[in-house]
């Protein structure tokens, strides 16, 4: 008996374990970004969040500050985007919506500084989603923490987007893919998204997300 209770403790320690590294390492590389370390590995601070237990993605609350910040920033009301943008980053800090509307907040205000800090850190996330070539076929989609990735990345990238839909990519990878135009161009495509993560902790945590239906870009 004693023997069937360590090895059912051993995975649960691992898990444990595992969890308490990954924590570890997101606060160690949020700790430098907020420093203005932007060498540090941006794919390695998002993967890392993932682990720990403020990773939430797609939750109900994204929408409402999506569409907040985006009627804020169309009313000019940009002390009200900050303050939106504060709550917002100090529950998500690595959605990148957030930034984008508190760094377009700054830059209307002469922030300089500040607005340079944000714009860094949104370069750093969208680097960090697609690499080397990723997306592009099943066999290499771009990994990604949320709904919100996703539309940052296409956006980011003025796709204009015809449909979506979702199936495996290779391995029984869940797969979101988008088929998309280039500006100005007439010729479609498919971009394949990674939602291992977040389909992982839909399956964890069985609650309605209503980030999933589309938000006003913020631009």
């Amino acid at each position: 008996m004693k023997f069937s209770r360590r090895v059912w403790l051993l995975p649960l320690l691992a898990a444990c374990s595992s969890l308490l590294q990954a924590a570890d390492d997101y606060a160690a590389l949020k700790a430098r970004l907020l420093h203005g370390d932007f060498a540090i590995d941006f794919r390695a601070l998002r993967l890392a969040y993932a682990e720990t237990p403020a990773y939430h993605p797609n939750a109900p609350a994204t929408l409402d500050y999506r569409r907040r910040t985006q009627a804020a920033l169309q009313a000019k009301k940009y002390a009200e985007v900050l303050a939106i943008g504060e709550s917002w980053l100090a529950t998500d800090y690595l959605n990148p919506f957030a930034h984008m509307g508190v760094a377009r907040a700054h830059e209307a205000l002469g922030h300089t500084e500040q607005a340079r800090f944000h714009n860094r850190v949104l370069e750093g996330l969208y680097n960090s989603i697609c690499v080397n070539g990723q997306g592009q076929s099943a066999s290499s989609p771009c990994k990604v923490l949320s709904i919100d990735e996703e539309h940052f990345y296409l956006g980011r990238n003025r796709l204009q987007v015809g449909t979506q839909y979702g199936l495996e990519c290779t391995g029984k990878i869940p797969c979101d893919v988008y088929e998309v135009r280039p500006p100005g161009g007439t010729q479609l495509y498919d971009v394949h998204f990674d939602i291992s993560l977040p389909y992982a902790y839909s399956q964890r945590h069985p609650t309605p997300a209503t980030s999933v239906a589309p938000a006003p870009p913020i631009k």
